[in-house]
């Protein structure tokens, strides 16, 4: 809003995101570190983001939750523990028949529960799944943890699925367990290691009698503890057996009841990875939560966890739907023998695939509608087709399902402000967080406090001036919908609020149209974009980029001159028909889009940006000799400038940088 930008955030001292409000992170790591016990001989030193042990303990250190009326673990543990009903010491039972009792069967990746499983349609999905297997039955790896995180819906379970099922077919899967949110077995921790060791036993002779053994030495441990558990069932047999590493699959973890135990079992993972790297590889799927996010951040965790994003794919979108459609007139020939092929034409599939956003969710929920055995699909497809943001139908039932879901998990306190936030969101005003609290008078660092939660929805820019963008174009026609969205709606009432905000704005300036072109030009945005306009670069850039390679100083040199190959040059240029991003198809792309916004490129861009504070501006990054090694690892990483330049081989740093 441009009555906003001349106030300078630094201006207004936020207010601490660990607030009374916010719990999310305890006072003191030293704390934290002792809380949670390593159960290794090495401690783990948690520098900064430490992990929160929830303060609603009884005298024990036991969670109320936790209790069971026959087992009370010793008074002198402290965490959380898990209790399992009716162990016994059974006189010559096996340890593995003591195992199999605490097993959740319903949470195995074969399981009937839920049954048909999810997996990626036939010739999607090929180039990720090729890397997530070729990595995880791989000899060697640089990281033995691979944190696979997406937005809701963007296809992480049919990704696990199918991965296991490739594993399994090949011999190498050790184990998985797959969360679900309020499942009585699969929706909590208290079974996940018994489950992931009596797979691995199940698969591994020579690992049967060990974990067999262990438990046999103390039938308890189905009781114990996660710590106890994932030392005594995993790490203390695999440690002492010669073999490749250990596979592993954990899906859901977001799913689990409690955001402490999430980041527990993170944190029990990362330790052994850290201490026995060649035993083990962990693929863990979630939710880009901002809590997950800290576990992953831990310094004493940097090079042992990889976080993979699932970007979007039009064309895998496309492939799904072109099949189904075919399978859909084939099944239906009493109603379709008459229908032209192909169906359906060219522009309506073209209109469902970019309304898809690159992700399954919305196709397969179209498909599901569609392909009504008790219904004509040609009927249904219409429908569909004339649909308007302010009708509702059937077909979204499931993704409103789960959009209600994500919503509900913000703070009933915080609701009145987050309809509010998320009409600035819808409006395309392109705001920051901090200009939101501006606008709508909220404390400092509420509206990153608000929207903490709905990172599976919405890309909230670490970046000072970075703005919210939404992944799912189905989200925003959800939110306007009253009768899709009910309490969450974003209607009139938004509108005036936001629209009152602005006026009132507006209203404080002596000349607003005079007073607005003068903030404009002196914004640090415009500052900041205006330093990069230059047609002839500077003495000292011509300097600086004389030892690099062509590519590379010529590529600089287009970037800071708004001249890159981008969509909104290109377009400009009329060899692009749209000036949109390809990556999101969001909005217009830009050299700051590309650099510092576009979701598509949000794991390349946490790398870059943990390199240093200054990367995280345009002009610092263009211009800076300091920042070009890592700021060509994130061009070569994007691979958005491949089909003009190639490969961006890695430069030589400076002895002052290494």
């Amino acid at each position: 809003m441009w009555f906003l930008m001349r106030l300078d955030p630094a201006a207004h001292p936020d207010r601490p995101m660990n607030s009374a409000n916010d719990e999310a992170l305890p006072e003191s790591s030293s704390s934290t570190s002792r809380r949670m016990g390593d159960p290794y001989t090495e401690p783990l030193t948690v520098h900064t983001n430490p992990i929160h042990i929830p303060q609603s303990f009884d005298g024990h250190g036991l969670h109320p939750s936790f209790h069971s009326p026959s087992t009370h673990p010793p008074s002198s543990h402290r965490g959380i523990y898990i209790t399992a009903q009716n162990v016994h010491d059974r006189r010559g039972e096996s340890g593995i028949d003591v195992l199999h009792r605490a097993v959740a069967l319903e949470a195995l990746y074969d399981s009937t529960d839920g049954f048909p499983q999810p997996n990626c349609h036939p010739e999607t999905r090929t180039e990720m799944l090729d890397a997530l297997y070729n990595w995880l039955a791989g000899d060697s790896a640089a990281q033995p943890i691979c944190w696979l995180h997406g937005p809701a819906g963007a296809g992480k379970s049919a990704i696990m699925q199918t991965l296991c099922r490739r594993l399994q077919d090949q011999r190498r899967l050790g184990g998985a367990f797959f969360l679900k949110r309020h499942h009585p077995t699969r929706g909590n921790a208290k079974a996940l290691f018994a489950t992931l060791a009596y797979q691995l036993a199940l698969n591994n002779r020579d690992l049967k009698a060990l974990i067999s053994e262990s438990v046999e030495r103390d039938p308890s441990l189905v009781g114990r503890d996660m710590h106890v558990q994932f030392h005594q069932l995993l790490v203390e047999p695999c440690r002492s057996f010669d073999s490749p590493p250990q596979i592993l699959l954990i899906d859901g973890l977001d799913e689990c009841e409690d955001e402490a135990i999430q980041q527990q079992m993170l944190w029990l993972i990362g330790s052994a990875a850290r201490q026995y790297p060649s035993k083990f590889r962990f693929l863990v799927a979630s939710r880009p939560e901002a809590h997950i996010w800290d576990v992953v951040n831990i310094p004493s965790f940097e090079g042992l966890i990889d976080p993979t994003n699932i970007e979007q794919s039009f064309s895998d979108v496309r492939i799904y739907l072109e099949s189904e459609f075919v399978r859909i007139h084939r099944e239906h020939s009493h109603t379709m023998n008459k229908v032209p092929t192909p169906w359906p034409s060219p522009q309506s599939l073209d209109h469902l695939v970019q309304k898809s956003s690159g992700y399954f969710v919305y196709a397969s929920t179209v498909i599901k509608f569609i392909d009504d055995k008790y219904s004509r699909p040609t009927e249904r497809l219409e429908t569909i087709q004339n649909m308007s943001p302010t009708q509702s139908d059937a077909p979204f039932e499931a993704l409103d399902q789960l959009y209600h879901q994500i919503l509900s998990g913000v703070p009933v306190r915080f609701r009145s402000q987050l309809s509010d936030i998320l009409q600035c969101v819808i409006y395309p005003f392109d705001l920051a967080p901090f200009q939101i609290d501006l606008l709508l008078g909220l404390h400092p660092g509420d509206t990153r406090l608000i929207l903490r939660g709905l990172h599976s929805v919405l890309s909230v820019s670490d970046f000072e001036f970075g703005t919210i963008s939404v992944y799912h174009a189905s989200f925003l026609d959800f939110l306007q919908d009253q009768r899709r969205s009910s309490g969450f709606h974003v209607g009139l009432r938004n509108r005036v609020n936001v629209t009152r905000a602005v006026l009132v704005g507006a209203s404080k300036l002596d000349n607003p149209i005079v007073s607005c072109l003068d903030m404009l030009r002196k914004s640090p945005r415009n500052a900041r974009i205006t330093k990069l306009a230059e047609v002839m670069p500077l003495a000292k850039f011509r300097k600086d980029t004389a030892s690099l390679p062509r590519k590379h100083a010529s590529l600089l040199f287009q970037l800071r001159s708004q001249h890159a190959p981008l969509a909104r040059h290109l377009h400009r240029l009329t060899k692009l028909p749209t000036p949109t991003c390809p990556c999101c198809d969001l909005c217009d792309e830009t050299v700051d889009h590309y650099l510092h916004f576009c979701p598509a490129h949000e794991g390349a861009r946490r790398r870059l940006y943990s390199t240093s504070q200054k990367a995280r501006f345009t002009e610092n990054l263009l211009s800076d000799p300091a920042l070009w090694p890592d700021f060509f690892i994130f061009v070569q990483r994007t691979r958005r400038f491949h089909s003009v330049f190639g490969d961006f081989p890695e430069l030589e740093r400076d002895d002052d940088d290494k």
